[in-house]
């Protein structure tokens, strides 16, 4: 059973479709999100249902509140505001107008990529960083970091491949869905992205493999 968080303003109800696919089920209004008893939790996906999607809230909300995927519901965003969001972790963005119908087939396909992530319960041990996949949680020493839901995902597939070379190309379609030039520019940029997250050890590296992809390797 996947674990569903509905947010939106206090007087914005749950879409009825959800309740007859026998989801677990949470609402919390966007602006109690961190008084929140559910502040501790964890979750499968979020829906934010919302008339004013942007990126500073979307980071505070994943840092508050760690989850698997993302999904906005509004009528309110236009193509630069929908880059920069789908750039902040937002997984996908949805006219708040859809069916009920289109929504449950759309969370069904979630679902199965959630069954098919193979989640790791525990933490994983990258030089001297401790990283948690479920709750994407990336830490050293006392420095903590929430990661997307993207990097979350490429850099578990990095460490599951410790040493080896891991292909660009499973990569994006496990992670992006599809093998594409502008996705593969997008991965570049999250590779990026953890590099200077590991920097504080000096003997992690992340090297680029031509013609293939990247290796993760730890050189002590």
């Amino acid at each position: 059973m996947i674990r569903i968080l509905f947010i939106s303003q206090a007087d914005k109800d749950i879409p009825s479709g959800l309740f007859s696919q026998g989801w677990e089920l949470y609402q919390c209004a966007e602006n109690k999100i961190q008084e929140s008893s559910l502040k501790g939790e964890s979750f499968d996906i979020a829906i934010w249902h919302t008339q004013s999607p942007n990126p500073i809230f979307t980071r505070a909300l994943i840092t508050d509140v760690p989850f698997q995927f993302l999904i906005i519901l509004t009528s309110a965003c236009d193509e630069s505001n929908r880059i920069a969001m789908l750039q902040s972790g937002v997984d996908d963005i949805l006219d708040q107008s859809i069916s009920n119908e289109e929504l449950q087939l759309r969370l069904k396909t979630y679902q199965k990529r959630l069954s098919k992530a193979h989640i790791h319960s525990g933490i994983k041990r990258i030089g001297s960083y401790d990283f948690n996949y479920e709750r994407r949680v990336l830490s050293h020493g006392a420095e903590i970091r929430i990661l997307t839901t993207k990097e979350a995902e490429l850099l578990n597939m990095l460490a599951e491949s410790m040493n080896l070379p891991l292909s660009k190309h499973d990569a994006l379609i496990r992670i992006w869905g599809e093998d594409s030039y502008h996705n593969g520019r997008s991965m570049d940029v999250y590779i990026a992205k953890l590099r200077k997250y590991l920097q504080f050890d000096a003997d992690i590296h992340i090297m680029n493999i031509h013609g293939l992809g990247y290796k993760l390797s730890i050189l002590s």
